[in-house]
């Protein structure tokens, strides 16, 4: 059966309106079409039903550029409800980092050095649904094409010019409009000139400096009847030196939220922002380990077992549990202070260094369970992995309780204060 295609123009989605793409969705399969994410609210798109297929056109404006227009190219638009959410949540951690004062420019470069410093190339078995997708944000590895549509979404967010080009099957690549005067970047070229630098760190190589940037056969578009080839031109390298000591200055490190590899992939690091704090999980031979990352740390310093003390520093950690199943997976309950019954779930995974965070809900302490019994069953059945996100997707994120070795919900918490009304 074919999807009904429902396209919103130029509309901030309100619960409104998932109230009626939800009773729509009842009857038919339907793909809500959107132009990008800017003004998008990512507890929205919680509320929508699992079933609808949410297409963000971004970059791929299959509408205006006909050579994106085949099911190769709009599938790599579309996300499930749920992953866009968590997607724009991560698009808002690193906004809330940049001074509203700043030009675009330096928003421009914030962005390109949080995220050249934070992603890596991914050399084998590039897939289409994870690597030349938004989803690059989530796993932290990608292709040309995945960066630059994740710019490209960035910078619509911003509400600054920027343009998605590439050479089809080839090379993808950024073109900002900025004070009148286009530039051309290429993110992936200095995702890769960090790793031969060997110092993780953005040194803008390939950030607005190439006037003759559609001679390089990497970025020729001539026979691209739907690329534009813009007048390109270059920022002068004082200018780009002075910007980005006002972005450094206000920010010591960029993303809130990161993932990466350290010691010989012997630790995984990770942060996650609750109510306003920056709090870091890592991981040592597969045991799980949290502190904070306080402004001006380097990320040495927080490998530390050893919390400090209320006497030590004046942030304070909010209430967490590290769990442990009999599979030897691991993952931390952080508590949500401001709301009743609210957690967040952050897993570490040693494999492909990916990161994953859900805010959940439960009546009982998962902060400090009862008994052990009553840890274990935690551990092994009321968070076991694949309960654990069908009930993410499903359900709002609400787990149920447990009672000594016995898992419970109630109908009443989820119509009340989750808004269920029809279980699965």
């Amino acid at each position: 059966m074919s999807k009904r295609i429902i396209r919103v123009d130029n509309n901030v989605i309100t619960l409104t309106d998932v109230i009626k793409l939800n009773a729509l969705a009842k009857n038919e399969d339907i793909i809500v079409e959107i132009k990008n994410t800017k003004g998008q609210n990512s507890e929205v798109f919680k509320r929508f039903d699992s079933n609808i297929t949410i297409s963000i056109m971004g970059g791929l404006d299959y509408v205006h550029k006909d050579k994106y227009n085949d099911d190769e190219y709009r599938q790599r638009t579309f996300y499930r409800p749920r992953e866009l959410s968590a997607i724009i949540k991560t698009f808002e951690s690193l906004e809330r980092k940049i001074d509203p004062s700043w030009s675009q420019l330096e928003k421009a470069m914030f962005v390109y050095k949080a995220l050249v410093e934070n992603l890596t190339y991914n050399n084998q078995n590039a897939t289409d649904e994870y690597d030349r997708t938004l989803r690059v944000l989530k796993t932290r590895r990608g292709v040309c094409a995945g960066f630059a549509l994740l710019y490209k979404e960035m910078m619509d967010r911003l509400g600054i010019p920027c343009e998605y080009q590439n050479q089809k099957h080839h090379h993808g690549w950024n073109v900002l409009k900025l004070d009148d005067k286009y530039v051309a970047v290429d993110l992936t070229w200095d995702i890769n000139a960090k790793k031969a630098a060997k110092d993780g760190k953005c040194h803008f190589k390939y950030f607005a400096n190439d006037q003759d940037f559609y001679s390089n056969k990497h970025h020729n578009i001539f026979d691209e009847k739907d690329e534009k080839a813009f007048p390109i031109t270059t920022i002068p390298e004082e200018v780009l030196r002075e910007s980005y000591q006002r972005i450094v200055k206000k920010n010591s490190h960029q993303s809130p939220i990161q993932v990466e590899s350290l010691f010989n992939n012997k630790v995984e690091y990770a942060m996650e922002q609750i109510n306003d704090k920056n709090i870091c999980l890592y991981k040592i031979n597969n045991r799980l380990f949290v502190n904070y990352y306080q402004e001006g740390m380097s990320k040495e310093n927080t490998f530390n077992v050893n919390l400090p003390s209320s006497n030590e520093s004046d942030i304070t950690l909010p209430k967490y549990k590290i769990y442990y199943r009999d599979n030897n997976t691991s993952f931390c309950i952080l508590k949500d202070e401001d709301k009743d019954n609210s957690y967040i779930y952050c897993e570490l995974n040693e494999q492909d260094n990916s990161y994953k965070s859900y805010r959940i809900y439960s009546e009982s302490n998962l902060i400090k369970p009862n008994t052990t019994i009553e840890e274990k069953t935690i551990a092994n059945k009321l968070l076991k992995q694949e309960r654990l996100i069908r009930k993410v997707e499903n359900f709002n994120g609400y787990v149920g309780f447990v009672e000594d070795k016995t898992m419970f919900y109630d109908r009443e918490f989820e119509k009340e204060q989750l808004n269920i009304i029809n279980r699965k």
